[in-house]
């Protein structure tokens, strides 16, 4: 019979073994150990086990010798993690505005959970304005966004994604945030996520080149080179419309939100 623990030891041993689902018998196998070695341990009984042991029992355990020997090393669950992004603009959901950096005194920092593959894939986020995507991000939330330059992966059916297209008067960019449809005949289509009746329409845009075209090559190629953050903006390009409109491109992925407020939409 195993007594209450009283050592940082015991009790590290105890609740590991409960986390792990082990029993005495199960936990010695796992560490090659005698059953009657760990019940010592647990009893008391073994005042002085031996390190080379202990760190058999760690293994088993999934955690190292200084797990089970410091207090302040005592057992925690998992949490998930977090990190850190820059939020450096804003982005009007379903609707096109211009594209502009915040001064870096405007910006600021928010810690998200987030799942590990995207933070070495330079996110960062947008603040949502408007009504035209609001059933999904509304007014005010944060979207952490990847370009796709740095995802590694196509855009691909279902994703939320920030859309650019270059204004046919100028050298400006304007941005909007989007679900994208492949549709099974190429085509591409991105619609708004909103209550109000007036953004329900989808934008079409030709097929999406390959990734491995000259002409997407050369436009990651033109990114890289840039200085610009309106150019750093942007990663996908569809082709140029010879009639004269202007580009669209599809630039980010948004792996993420966070709404400070949730409100309800009517």
């Amino acid at each position: 019979m195993v007594l209450s623990s009283t050592t940082p030891l015991q009790r590290q041993i105890t609740q590991r073994m409960a986390q792990a689902g082990y029993t005495q018998h199960t936990l010695a196998l796992a560490a090659g150990v005698g059953q009657t070695y760990i019940r010592d341990i647990l009893s008391g009984r073994s005042r002085e086990p031996r390190p080379s042991k202990l760190t058999l029992i760690a293994e088993a355990l999934n955690c190292t010798l200084p797990d089970l020997l410091e207090e302040e090393n005592a057992f925690r669950p998992p949490s998930v993690p977090e990190w850190e992004v820059e939020v450096r603009g804003s982005v009007q959901a379903g609707m096109w505005r211009e594209s502009t950096e915040w001064p870096i005194s405007d910006r600021f920092r928010v810690a998200l959970p987030t799942e590990a593959q995207w933070r070495d894939r330079a996110p960062y986020g947008l603040l949502v304005e408007g009504l035209s995507m609001n059933l999904i991000f509304p007014p005010g939330t944060i979207a952490v966004v990847v370009n796709f330059s740095e995802a590694r992966r196509q855009p691909q059916n279902g994703d939320y994604v920030v859309v650019a297209r270059r204004d046919p008067f100028g050298d400006s960019y304007e941005a909007t945030i989007k679900a994208l449809q492949l549709c099974g005949d190429g085509r591409v289509l991105l619609w708004p996520r909103s209550t109000a009746p007036e953004f329900q329409t989808p934008l079409e845009l030709p097929p999406l080149p390959s990734r491995n075209s000259s002409r997407t090559q050369d436009a990651l190629a033109r990114k890289q080179a840039s200085q610009d953050w309106d150019q750093d903006f942007f990663a996908e390009e569809t082709e140029h419309d010879p009639a004269g409109a202007p580009d669209v491109i599809v630039q980010g992925l948004v792996i993420g939100y966070y709404s400070p407020q949730p409100r309800a939409e009517f």
